[in-house]
């Protein structure tokens, strides 16, 4: 009950930033960039130390770990690297999704953000769904809660693992970006995950929208 109560508080606070974040939104040549203003200087290691996670806190094993991590994702400033790097990350997170159903460990959304917060891998919510897709956000985000606006998104293994269970749970394939992450000056990460192939069977796509899972009630994790 005292762990519900947090995270309700803390879903909350969330909540209420991230849309006065979005009503604070400029568009930059398509990419959409948050509040914070982008970094004006070199990439130092100390901005890959800094790990802002008030609801999990940081463990020793994440404050080791996560710089490294990071330093890969934002290794090389050549566009062609990048992009590769982003294919890559994007194609694992999409087969650990695909795996994660059809080992049963996921059977729905609320499942994979319950599966999100007992790994400690950030607070996910799906904020809107249906027939055409989903918006998923992810609050205090393992991967890039912290991070300076480097004016790119950083999250494509999220995005992938987030197709990954569509296609899974739906025999349809799909696709999700990024829209806004802390790496573009926001204080979350949201996805958009869109529907590209028709669903077999008229399957219905609706789910339930705008609730988290409670620890309790998450199955298979």
């Amino acid at each position: 009950m005292l762990h519900r109560r947090r995270k309700a508080k803390f879903l909350k606070k969330y909540r209420e930033v991230a849309e006065r974040e979005i009503k604070e939104e400029v568009n930059v040549e398509g990419l959409l960039q948050g509040p914070r203003k982008p970094l004006d200087r070199p990439l130092n290691p100390s901005d890959l130390t800094f790990i802002y996670r008030p609801f999990f806190g940081v463990n020793e094993a994440e404050h080791r770990l996560i710089p490294y991590f990071r330093a890969y994702l934002l290794a090389s400033n050549s566009v062609g690297t990048r992009e590769s790097i982003n294919t890559l990350t994007y194609n694992s997170g999409l087969s650990l999704g695909l795996y994660l159903v059809e080992r049963g460990v996921v059977k729905d959304l609320l499942n994979l953000a319950g599966l999100w917060e007992v790994n400690r891998l950030g607070l996910m919510e799906v904020v809107r769904g249906g027939r055409e897709g989903f918006t998923i956000r992810v609050y205090e985000g393992l991967l890039c809660s912290g991070l300076p606006n480097l004016k790119r998104t950083v999250c494509g293994f999220v995005a992938g693992v987030i197709a990954g269970v569509l296609k899974g749970l739906h025999n349809a394939v799909f696709t999700c970006r990024e829209v806004r992450c802390w790496g573009t000056g926001y204080s979350f990460c949201e996805f958009n995950a869109r529907l590209l192939a028709p669903v077999k069977y008229q399957q219905n796509l609706e789910k339930p929208v705008g609730k988290t899972v409670n620890l309790s009630s998450t199955r298979g994790v």
